[in-house]
């Protein structure tokens, strides 16, 4: 029997469960068991296609965007209410509800065969760590720019995305590619339902210029400041590496800071915001009982994924596959731990994960600690203090439930980083965060971070890899830059890239935070290509260094967090969970 559900059976359900605010971008969309009625012959009940998925980056908030694609090209802006669904993007579906042209009022959908896999993407999933090399088509629509400029912004400046995340992968990501342009296309809007058209002509003009487009696995289309547009950058949203690798391929642009730059692709490759929570419980504000207290969209300030152009933080070092095995220990008793810097290759501990007994999403969510050498260890790096970093989310990749289909799959959920305190940087400082009782002591800094942990009601015991296995006794680290493309000391300090920041990210910060400069309410003068706040002014590249993050569809939830994406099901079986099942 095929399961299917409604947006207010949803609704209801939602209330029920009583869902914690701290999903980045919480739908309460219910899908039916994940059916692949190719295989059983039976006719779906709905308008079938792909689901898309595009986020759109403003100064202050993120909008989300739902598509569905036909097989014959056709596309339908998709309207979830507050809810969204439940379905990771390239999952085919099949949608139901009132149709009024080209949009549907979604009342609901199933999935109906696993993963359509028609985002674009040009190679099949890897199991991380795996070696990648993207190739990048840029295609300038501005006639202002210089190519011979954008493309040194885009392949080889040391804060360029192609350093980014070579970097950041230590070397096992490389990019390469070519600038085109600039062609003038018609750009009637900067709408969401319009970025297809500007793809469309920009790819067009691209091959009347010579160009083999098919050769290329990312677009990147940098549109003018003459059209207007109000976001930073917009992207479609992929699937990340530890939920089996999904390239979704295109994002526009407005600007050239290092910050939109490298958040765009990041969405291509499946990473969701990094938000800020200054106490638990730590969740998105938008959904759940209770907004969690200092919430911010981009309010992590030292990944361009959040407002600043610094390293990945360990969850999305790790949904990439960048980190895995013993590079993170689960630490469950009191003890003292030796990490080595994140910016390293290590066979041993680079992150401490401990249970905050919280159950966010219908998973577990953990504390997590790493550490950082900090700005100038590798040039990308423009930003990040040295010291201890902490952050809360799911298991890496989203939570991995024990909620089952009768199809024998389980759930799957994205769940957005937070950025939970400022980082620690002085030795015998301590911290103690609040939903673990855990409190975190510094006692040696230097080439690796020493931490005393300790949890109440633990005797000291030995920790374990999260795989399972056991822990090596010290990091094992390779010297920075020896197998991250060889990007050592290339500077650091602040980046005028940067300058002006995003409204929310850096207005009301933490203590010792130090995000983009000019941010906050007030704006400031953005640099080259650097975002501005509410008011600001962009610089050599556009205003605004935000990111309009969208999932190909055509409802627009104002103050939206990230998407949430996952694989969904919803079973009878969630109305009968566990009453001791924590909210």
């Amino acid at each position: 029997m095929n399961r299917r559900f409604s947006r207010y059976s949803l609704l209801a359900l939602s209330v029920n469960l009583g869902l914690v605010a701290g999903i980045g971008m919480l739908g309460c969309g219910e899908a039916s068991q994940q059916n692949d009625f190719s295989l059983t012959g039976e006719v779906p009940n709905g308008i079938v296609g792909t689901l898309h998925a595009r986020i759109a980056t403003f100064d202050d908030h993120a909008e989300t965007y739902y598509r569905l694609v036909r097989d014959d090209g056709e596309e339908i802006s998709l309207d979830f209410g507050t809810a969204a669904p439940r379905v990771r993007p390239g999952e085919r579906i099949a949608v139901r509800g009132p149709r009024a042209n080209n949009r549907i009022e979604v009342d609901g959908y199933e999935v109906v065969a696993q993963r359509g896999r028609d985002l674009g993407e040009s190679r099949q999933p890897l199991k991380g760590p795996a070696k990648r090399t993207f190739r990048i088509a840029a295609i300038s629509l501005d006639a202002q720019v210089d190519s011979t400029k954008m493309k040194t912004r885009i392949f080889n400046d040391k804060d360029s995305p192609t350093a980014f995340y070579r970097d950041n992968s230590y070397g096992d990501w490389t990019m390469e590619g070519d600038v085109f342009g600039p062609y003038t296309v018609p750009i009637a809007n900067c709408q969401e339902s319009n970025l297809w058209n500007i793809a469309e002509d920009a790819k067009k003009a691209a091959a009347a210029d010579g160009i083999d487009v098919t050769k290329y696995d990312n677009f990147m289309y940098f549109v003018p400041q003459s059209a207007g547009c109000s976001w930073g950058g917009i992207a479609e949203v992929g699937v990340s590496e530890s939920r089996g690798f999904i390239n979704a391929i295109n994002s526009w642009y407005r600007g050239t800071g290092c910050v939109v730059l490298a958040q765009e692709l990041g969405h291509n490759y499946g990473l969701l915001h990094s938000h800020k929570c200054t106490n638990s419980p730590y969740g998105a504000k938008t959904y759940g009982a209770a907004a969690c207290t200092g919430f911010s969209e981009y309010g992590d300030p030292y990944t361009p994924m959040g407002g600043g152009c610094g390293h990945f933080n360990a969850p999305e070092s790790a949904a990439q596959g960048f980190i895995s095995g013993c590079n993170t220990l689960d630490v469950t008793t009191s003890g003292t731990f030796e990490l080595g810097p994140i910016e390293a290759k290590c066979a041993g501990p680079q992150v401490l994960r401990i249970p905050n007994n919280a159950n966010i999403n219908y998973g577990p969510q953990y504390v997590y600690v790493e550490f950082r050498k900090g700005m100038g260890s590798i040039g990308s790096d423009t930003k990040s203090p040295a010291g201890l970093y902490f952050h809360a989310s799911a298991e890496y990749g989203g939570n991995h439930t024990d909620i089952v289909f009768d199809a024998g799959h389980d759930f799957d959920y994205a769940l957005d980083p937070f950025y939970i305190h400022d980082p620690i940087a002085t030795v015998d400082t301590t911290w103690t965060e609040p939903s673990s009782g855990a409190t975190f002591k510094l006692t040696a800094i230097g080439q690796t971070a020493t931490v005393d942990v300790t949890i109440p009601g633990t005797m000291a015991g030995a920790a374990k890899c999260i795989d399972g296995a056991t822990a090596p006794s010290a990091p094992m680290c390779a010297p920075i830059g020896t197998t991250d493309g060889g990007t050592v000391d290339a500077g650091g300090g602040s980046d005028a890239s940067d300058s002006g920041g995003k409204a929310g990210s850096a207005g009301a910060g933490m203590a010792g935070a130090a995000p983009d400069s000019g941010g906050g309410a007030t704006g400031g003068s953005g640099g080259a290509g650097g975002s501005s706040g509410t008011g600001g002014s962009g610089g050599t590249g556009g205003s605004g260094d935000g990111c309009s993050c969208s999932i190909p569809g055509g409802n627009s939830s104002a103050h939206a967090p990230a998407l949430l994406l996952g694989l969904a099901a919803l079973l009878p079986a969630l109305r009968r969970r566990r009453a001791s099942r924590p909210n």
